[in-house]
C-alpha cells in the first residue's frame, strides 16, 4: 500500500491510496540467484486523469561472493500501460551489496530508464540493520 503524501495542488501526486500485490519466485543455483516477479497495482483514481491499473513484471540475475559477504545483481522491472498514449515505465538496475558484519548490509545501485516515462539515470543506496 502506498499512502498519499505528495501535493495534489502541484500536480505531483494523486492524493489517493495505491494498493498492490506481487508473486516472487526465487531459485539459488550455487552462488547464482535468479528471481522472477509478477504483480498488479490498483492505482488511486484522481480527477481528470484516467490511470490504468498496471501489471508489473521483472527479473533478477545475481551472484553471491565471499561466502555471502558480497553480491552483485542485474535487475529489470517493467509495467503495462498506466496512461494511454504514453510508454509504460521500464528500467534496468545494477546493484551491489556488502554484508559488513552479521547484522549490517550496505547497498548501492545505479539504474537506467528504458522509456521516456522512466528516470533517465538514477543512483540509490541503503543501509539495513537486523535485530537479533
Amino acid at each position: 500500500m502506498k499512502i498519499p503524501t505528495a501535493s495534489t495542488a502541484d500536480n505531483f501526486g494523486t492524493g489517493k491510496f495505491d494498493i498492490g500485490s506481487a508473486l516472487n519466485l526465487k531459485e539459488q543455483l550455487g552462488t547464482y540467484v535468479v528471481l522472477a516477479n509478477v504483480g498488479y497495482i490498483i492505482l488511486g483514481k484522481p480527477t481528470r486523469v484516467d490511470f490504468r491499473n498496471p501489471f508489473t513484471y521483472g527479473g533478477v540475475v545475481g551472484n553471491i561472493f565471499d561466502d555471502g559477504n558480497y553480491s552483485l545483481a542485474l535487475m529489470y522491472q517493467g509495467y503495462t500501460t498506466v496512461l494511454a498514449g504514453y510508454a509504460p515505465p521500464n528500467g534496468m538496475m545494477l546493484g551491489f551489496n556488502w554484508k559488513t558484519n552479521s547484522t549490517t548490509l550496505l547497498t548501492i545501485a545505479v539504474s537506467k530508464g528504458l522509456t521516456n516515462t522512466s528516470s533517465a539515470f538514477g543512483i540509490t543506496g541503503g543501509l539495513k540493520w537486523e535485530l537479533n
